[in-house]
This record gives C-alpha cells, sequence and structure tokens, in this order.
C-alpha cells in the first residue's frame, strides 16, 4: 500500500506543482522556428520532462531492492532523455525548461519517498 502512495502522491503532486510554477515563472515558449506542435501554455518548467523524471524515479525507487534495480534505472533514464529531447525537438521548450522539469521532478520523488519511508540510514550504506 505505501508503495501505491508513494507513486499516486509523486505524479499528482508533480502535476501540481508544474502548474503552479508555469503561472509563477510564466515563460514564453520559444518563437525560434514554428513548432510541429505548438503549445498554449506558459514553458518553464516541461510538463512532459517533469512528469517523465516523476514517473522514472518512482520506477527507480520502487525497484530498487530487486533485481530489476539495474534494467529499470537504463529504462527510466533513457526514457526521461527521450521525452526531454523530444520538447526541444518539436521546439516547445527551451533546455533550461526540461533540465527545470527534471530536476523539479526527481526532487519531489525523493522528497515523497523520504518522508513515506522514514529513512534514518545513509542512502550510500549497504545494509
Amino acid at each position: 500500500r505505501r508503495d501505491a502512495l508513494v507513486a499516486a502522491i509523486s505524479v499528482v503532486g508533480s502535476a501540481l506543482i508544474n502548474i503552479a510554477a508555469k503561472h509563477y515563472y510564466g515563460r514564453a515558449r520559444p518563437s525560434l522556428w514554428e513548432s510541429l506542435a505548438p503549445e498554449t501554455t506558459f514553458s518553464f518548467p516541461s510538463g512532459h520532462a517533469m512528469g517523465s523524471a516523476t514517473l522514472a524515479m518512482v520506477v527507480v525507487l520502487l525497484c530498487w531492492h530487486t533485481r530489476f534495480r539495474w534494467p529499470a534505472v537504463v529504462l527510466a533514464a533513457l526514457f526521461a532523455l527521450t521525452v526531454g529531447a523530444s520538447r526541444i525537438y518539436l521546439g516547445v521548450h527551451y533546455p533550461s525548461d526540461i533540465l527545470g522539469g527534471w530536476a523539479a521532478g526527481i526532487a519531489w520523488v525523493s522528497g515523497v519517498y523520504l518522508v513515506l519511508y522514514r529513512i534514518r540510514e545513509r542512502p550510500w550504506q549497504v545494509r
């Protein structure tokens, strides 16, 4: 149940943080070329990048104590990188929008995980 709670709070909270941050910063989207998929909302932070980082981080953290740890890390990283690159390729985000989305998503999920699991030991120490 706690794993489901981590996933739910992470995904919903990430979406709400993204909406609030977009309205707070109010950054216009790039107009370097005509976009293949025009967007009308604000640019910073990228919601797609934040959502992909959130999902990737949730999967990695929930798989961390299983034998699927490293395949999850590799696939999650490739997924988030591909989503970020696609947003730049489509011309709807600056690279800083992508980096901001990734950073916010990773920070949010890490915080949720630490609070719900109350980790008292240092993560780099082996049990």
